[in-house]
């Protein structure tokens, strides 16, 4: 197939590929040497998004969202960016540019220590505190299945203190991270009794580096 030659799916048909070993890996190294395209489904007219890490574990280099939704998959999204300054391109990890085999999976061990000056939920008038918590989630795709991995750990809340919140962890929380180039680490304040998301941050993390 000519180099200048682009594929364009819609997101059934990338989970299609990805459910047997052999498309798998045909479409990782179609993406080595062409470019590729993954839009949502026709069906999501409320313009939900799919989770873009399976297609971005697969080296697809287009994978189109509905930016105007602030959902879970836009987070990742965002967060995916960041590491270029929000630039819009992100240069793909070796793994996914030549035959290297896929990173050793690792253990993640995460302690959330403190929070400062927390606000208050938006659009919440009610109260002078907040009672906050933290989720620790990690998004994975696993490179033995290509199927999709969560995985999420709560501290305890704070009882009226978005000032300086103290969460100092007796044991750390512990990931098993299968796909180290790919996986991504999210941190979310809640409010204990409002159960609305106060703030999020996704990073991309060099889990090799950080583990213990």
């Amino acid at each position: 197939m000519s180099k200048d030659f682009m594929i364009s799916i819609d997101e059934s048909k990338a989970r299609k590929l990805n459910r047997v070993e052999e498309h798998r890996a045909d479409w990782i190294k179609y993406n080595q040497t062409h470019l590729s395209r993954v839009y949502p489904s026709g069906k999501r007219v409320d313009s939900s998004n799919f989770n873009p890490m399976t297609a971005w574990s697969k080296g697809c280099q287009l994978v189109a969202l509905n930016l105007q939704t602030s959902d879970a998959a836009r987070r990742l999204h965002d967060g995916r960016f960041r590491q270029n300054g929000d630039c819009g391109y992100v240069f793909k990890p070796q793994t996914l540019r030549s035959n290297v085999a896929p990173g050793v999976p690792v253990s993640l061990s995460i302690k959330v220590l403190c929070g400062s000056c927390l606000p208050k939920p938006k659009g919440d008038k009610r109260g002078e505190c907040i009672d906050p918590y933290v989720q620790v989630s990690v998004f994975d795709v696993s490179p033995v299945t290509g199927r999709e991995t969560y995985a999420e750990k709560y501290t305890h809340h704070v009882s009226k203190n978005g000032f300086n919140p103290i969460w100092i962890q007796d044991s750390p929380f512990w990931f098993k991270i299968e796909n180290p180039d790919v996986a991504m680490l999210q941190f979310t304040v809640w409010d204990r009794y409002v159960y609305t998301k106060i703030a999020a941050k996704i990073y991309i993390m060099c889990f090799k580096r950080i583990c213990i």
